[in-house]
């Protein structure tokens, strides 16, 4: 279900961007660390807040870098995949070539 929501959220995101015709680029590196950043110090805020439990900035920094590494991998990852993906898609369809004619198309 958390999955679900993000998604939708992320969808619902793009979509808004999408019509205001902008983009998270203009954000840059420095700004999605920060951004990043920001969300552990909330989140250890919560965490204090609900659980009495907190770390310490230094922790906090660590963890976030590592947060951005990692997110920052998957997406060159997935940015590769859907390149892939479209490459074969793209050989496939002009191997058919004038096969697909019969879909009406």
């Amino acid at each position: 279900m958390q999955d679900f929501i993000k998604n939708l959220a992320r969808q619902v995101l793009d979509g808004v961007l999408e019509t205001l015709g902008a983009d998270l680029c203009w954000l840059g590196a420095y700004g999605l660390k920060f951004a990043m950043l920001v969300w552990m110090l909330w989140n250890n805020r919560n965490n204090f807040a609900w659980n009495q439990s907190k770390e310490t900035g230094q922790q906090l920094g660590v963890k976030a870098q590592w947060l951005w590494n990692e997110w920052n991998t998957v997406q060159e990852m997935w940015d590769f995949i859907k390149n892939l993906a479209r490459q074969v898609l793209d050989g496939v369809l002009e191997t058919l070539g004038a096969d697909l004619c019969w879909l009406g198309a």
